[in-house]
């Protein structure tokens, strides 16, 4: 890898090339995503907010010691403002027929596309070298890169999505990759076999009977029943435990900010009542090591920066800390597969 296409070390750990562990790719695009989103610019604020803080935790050990973030390319930043307007105009009118949103329609699927295959790219390198990557996003849309890198190196694995919507609708009329079908394009990758969902708080029919129909493979823990469980006396450890164990060995984590409490992350651009607290959503990530399953990859989108007097948003800090709990556990699988094996003697000493 190419060092000096890394920007600043995050979480204040040292930037060696030798001792890279993990390796966040920035995606700053949110061009098809809902009214009042900001989330393309979450890759920068959440990479200067981590510099303020430390990746050790005096409760837990250093899992992953070296995190970067790689190369921003701010043409696509650019793209992204420049689309943006004209691609709410389109989504506010929903007129498919007028000529110029049929040639945005185009522009934007275009782009859409060659981002997803960039990233596909670059992760493919980096997962290559031995490295785990991470996606920060922009909106959810952004992760299929790094899930179709991830299929040429295993067969299979499983998807832990944390998010407070299903992301099931049908593809539209408008573009044809946005945050709301995230999840249909997933299914349509069969190197993952089992998809578990958890946290969502609201879902339409068609939604309910596309789950359904992917009985068996589909796993869905929505936010009335996790919360009903520890209403009813169940450790939130062991309610979090329940939903891991529906998880193969390799596991990849999809998180969507929008699964806190709107009074954790205010900024959230589509408010829904209910929703996990920060520690709650911290748990459940752990769970993944407790479990000892193999993170094989991670991505964090859907946050919503905006502009504060001082210091960072509350969302940002939000996101920050989740990203910190995700390396440590992407730490601990990394770890786990690169300890010597040590041969155990029966003799006495």
């Amino acid at each position: 890898m190419d060092v000096k296409r890394v920007s600043e070390a995050l979480f204040e750990t040292q930037e060696t090339e030798q001792n890279l562990q993990t390796i966040i790719i920035p995606a700053p695009w949110n061009v098809a995503d809902d009214i009042g989103s900001t989330a393309s610019t979450a890759p920068e604020h959440i990479a200067k907010c981590s510099r303020e803080a430390s990746l050790q935790n005096y409760r837990a050990p250093l899992r992953a010691s070296h995190v970067v973030m790689a190369h921003m390319d701010q043409d696509w930043q650019a793209e992204n403002d420049r689309l943006r307007v004209q691609a709410l105009d389109c989504l506010i009118s929903r007129d498919t027929h007028a000529e110029c949103h049929r040639a945005l329609r185009v522009e934007v699927d275009t782009l859409c596309q060659k981002l997803r295959n960039n990233i596909r790219k670059d992760a493919s390198v980096l997962i290559g070298s031995g490295k785990t990557v991470g996606l920060l996003g922009g909106d959810c849309s952004t992760p299929l890169g790094l899930l179709d890198a991830l299929a040429g190196f295993y067969n299979n694995f499983s998807l832990l999505h944390i998010g407070a919507r299903c992301r099931l609708h049908a593809p539209s009329q408008l573009f044809e990759c946005t945050p709301r079908h995230f999840m249909k394009h997933v299914l349509k990758m069969p190197f993952i076999p089992r998809i578990t969902q958890v946290g969502m708080r609201t879902c339409t029919r068609e939604e309910v009977q596309c789950m359904e129909s992917e009985e068996g493979r589909w796993h869905p823990f929505d936010d009335d029943y996790m919360q009903s469980q520890t209403q009813k006396g169940i450790p939130w450890r062991e309610v979090c435990a329940s939903v891991v164990e529906t998880l193969s060995d390799r596991v990849y984590i999809s998180f969507d900010l929008g699964a806190l409490a709107y009074y954790t992350c205010p900024n959230t651009a589509d408010p829904l009542p209910g929703g996990m607290s920060l520690y709650q959503a911290m748990e459940l990530i752990k769970q993944v090591e407790v479990a000892k399953k193999r993170l094989i990859g991670f991505d964090l989108c859907q946050v919503n920066p905006t502009a504060v007097e001082r210091g960072f948003c509350q969302d940002v800090q939000m996101a920050t800390a989740i990203l910190r709990r995700l390396v440590h556990v992407a730490g601990a699988s990394f770890t786990r597969q690169h300890l010597p094996i040590v041969l155990e003697s029966n003799e006495a000493v």
